[in-house]
């Protein structure tokens, strides 16, 4: 399949993850590459030279192991939050995005960009909840500690603005969690966003097609395996494990999981628990953040029978939560 740029697709297009040229290193992911050469494209003139993408420096551009070999385990900030701890630590986690044309004085097209991520930002826009960082410029002056600016980092995680070096005047810096590096879903989300596309446009992107009689034979299998043999598998990490990911797919719809068969489930669950898509994808991604260190009940793990229909298990679920129920609460109301 040949490679093909955001700027050539209609809104709404479903991406296509074919690698325009290879990682130009071992730290480098293949998701990595294929971004910044969409951003290349996007915005002809613009480079990503001078370690563009891994530097031997504390921050995000290095890795998560030697950040910690030279400051110690999680105390560089790019190393410290449990999303960053998570994922390899072998891989730089950052891309910086270099306009020739701002380097000589003329922001209006770097800005732009910045306009469009910063709007999201304050949109609480979904597609940026794999990043952690964006450092650049806009266009209309943004009041940051008592000081007007133009140049402005944007921290997505932990919700605060900053006023970055100069050299963000003419370089667009985006960091990612650690957990997203390998990510083609979570790059594409963002890459909507520069590319000026909507939310609705996104979500549109990751609509499930018809699937195909062997398709339709593998997630029957795969339902079969999950949740008709459970009791042979299911221990309550294993239980909720399996929710998450189905969450995951419907939310990012990743390749090779994304079915019409895990939407329709989830969906029917959502109604039925009075959740829509996209709050179940919230609770399926704070659950995931906090799963490791969960103390499952063995009542979630009872809650879904092989038999039972999305209605059972939804009547069933909210009260097997217990006192999970207002951990996870709060966890969504801090993200």
């Amino acid at each position: 399949m040949p490679w093909t740029p955001i700027r050539t697709m209609a809104r709404g297009a479903r991406p296509d993850f074919t690698l325009l040229t290879q990682p130009e290193n071992d730290y480098i992911t293949p998701a990595q590459r294929w971004l910044i050469d969409q951003l290349l494209d996007l915005e002809p003139g613009t480079d990503d030279v001078n370690g563009g993408g891994y530097a031997h420096k504390p921050g995000y551009h290095d890795t998560v192991a030697h950040n910690d070999a030279r400051s110690g385990q999680g105390e560089d900030y790019s190393a410290r939050d449990p999303q960053d701890r998570r994922g390899p630590h072998n891989r730089s986690r950052a891309r910086d995005w270099t306009f020739k044309a701002a380097q000589r004085g003329d922001y209006r097209r770097f800005a732009q960009y910045g306009d469009r991520v910063l709007a999201a930002y304050r949109a609480s826009d979904p597609r940026l909840a794999g990043w952690r960082e964006y450092l650049g410029r806009v266009t209309n002056p943004v009041t940051i500690g008592g000081v007007a600016t133009r140049r402005v980092g944007i921290d997505f995680r932990h919700r605060y603005l900053r006023i970055p070096d100069p050299s963000h005047d003419w370089h667009g810096h985006l960091s990612e969690d650690t957990e997203q590096v390998e990510s083609f879903p979570n790059k594409w989300a963002l890459l909507t966003i520069f590319a000026g596309w909507t939310l609705a446009d996104w979500q549109h992107s990751l609509e499930e097609e018809d699937m195909s009689a062997t398709a339709e034979k593998q997630i029957a299998e795969l339902h079969a395996a999950f949740i008709g043999n459970r009791h042979q598998w299911a221990g309550g990490r294993n239980t909720v494990r399996l929710l998450v990911d189905l969450g995951y797919a419907l939310l990012y719809g990743q390749p090779g999981t994304e079915t019409t068969w895990i939407a329709r489930q989830l969906a029917a669950l959502g109604q039925a628990a009075g959740l829509d898509s996209t709050e179940l994808a919230q609770i399926g991604q704070a659950l995931r953040v906090e799963l490791d260190a969960a103390n499952i009940p063995a009542a979630v793990v009872d809650a879904i029978g092989a038999a039972d229909t999305p209605q059972e298990i939804a009547d069933r679920l909210r009260p097997a939560l217990g006192d999970q129920a207002a951990a996870v609460g709060a966890i969504l109301a801090a993200g």
